[in-house]
C-alpha cells in the first residue's frame, strides 16, 4: 500500500523556501561538510594528497599540449577545492600544511 503525503497548503508561504533560501542552506551544508572533514587528521590528509594530484605544488607546463592540458584542468580543481576551504575556514590551508608537516616528522 502506497502512502500519500499530506498534501500541503500552497497558499501558507511559511511552508516553503524560496529559491535563494535552498540555495542558502544547501551552500551552508557544503561548508558545514568541508569542516566536518577537516576536523580529523584523516581528513586532512585525504585533502592534501587530493591537492597534490591536481598539481598544486608544482607546474602544469609539459612538452605534449594534450597532456598540459589535462594537468590544467586537474588543477582547475584543486584551485576550485582550495578556494572551498577558504570559504569554510580562513585558516584551512595553514592547518593542512601542519597536519602534512607531523605526518612528514613520524
Amino acid at each position: 500500500m502506497v502512502k500519500h503525503a499530506k498534501p500541503e497548503d500552497v497558499g501558507d508561504p511559511k511552508q516553503f523556501l524560496s529559491k535563494e533560501q535552498k540555495i542558502k542552506l544547501r551552500r551552508e551544508r557544503d561548508l558545514d561538510d568541508m569542516n566536518q572533514v577537516m576536523k580529523t587528521s584523516y581528513g586532512k590528509g585525504f585533502i592534501w594528497r587530493i591537492l597534490e594530484k591536481c598539481h598544486m605544488f608544482h607546474t602544469t607546463s609539459h612538452h605534449e599540449p594534450t597532456r598540459m592540458a589535462v594537468m590544467s584542468g586537474e588543477r582547475d580543481i584543486g584551485l576550485w577545492l582550495l578556494d572551498e576551504l577558504r570559504e569554510a575556514d580562513p585558516n584551512a590551508y595553514i592547518k593542512l600544511y601542519q597536519e602534512k608537516q607531523k605526518r612528514d616528522d613520524k
